[in-house]
């Protein structure tokens, strides 16, 4: 069952955090999830998503063997499956042996077929070198020479700088500064009092 459960936690994973939501590999579990959440966005795209899955013979083994797998208590997004499910393809799924006699082994066989499909195309999507870097912020050395600039201690923050207003500098510290108030007003009854530099 877990080579399904990873292929539909692949499908919901880009729209939720599915490893710290908890949401069984069913269809209306993923649905009424993804709507609680306020994402009616991703619900079109999921269901985009399932109507590819149902498709092919190989997705409705899928849908199959998630059903199963939902009723069993299985959960989207469990690690320790996937680690399970990357040990048994390692090994070449040779412990299908024991499913021989059994009667759902054709529709494991598809499940199988469409995870490793689907694992190729994530692996053939995956740039083999990474875009290059663009700064989206200033370089240290620049913000050290607009920190020389700022008025030494003794001077209101709200002062502004004696030569130039340096915006760039208050776009790039100002995220900063704002989360550090936060923590601090938990802690301290009038941030306002203190200076944070």
């Amino acid at each position: 069952m877990s080579p399904a459960v990873v292929v539909l936690s692949r499908i919901v994973a880009p729209y939720t955090d599915i490893i710290m939501t908890r949401i069984p590999p069913d269809h209306g579990a993923i649905v009424s999830k993804l709507r609680e959440l306020g994402r009616d966005d991703a619900v079109v795209h999921f269901q985009a998503e399932w109507d590819t899955l149902r498709a092919t013979p190989d997705g409705r083994a899928v849908i199959a063997m998630c059903g199963a797998a939902a009723e069993g208590g299985a959960l989207l997004g469990r690690l320790t499956m996937k680690r399970r499910l990357e040990e048994h393809d390692e090994l070449g799924w040779t412990s299908l042996a024991a499913y021989k006699s059994k009667t759902y082994l054709p529709v494991l066989l598809a499940t199988i077929r469409y995870y490793r499909a689907q694992t190729a195309a994530f692996a053939a999507a995956v740039p083999t070198t990474p875009p290059p870097a663009v700064p989206e912020w200033p370089s240290m050395a620049s913000l050290a020479e607009v920190a020389a600039k700022l008025p030494r201690p003794g001077h209101s923050e709200l002062t502004p700088p004696p030569d130039e207003p340096l915006q760039g500098w208050y776009i790039a510290v100002a995220p900063a500064v704002t989360v550090v108030r936060r923590i601090v007003e938990r802690y301290l009854p009038t941030p306002g009092f203190f200076t944070i530099h």
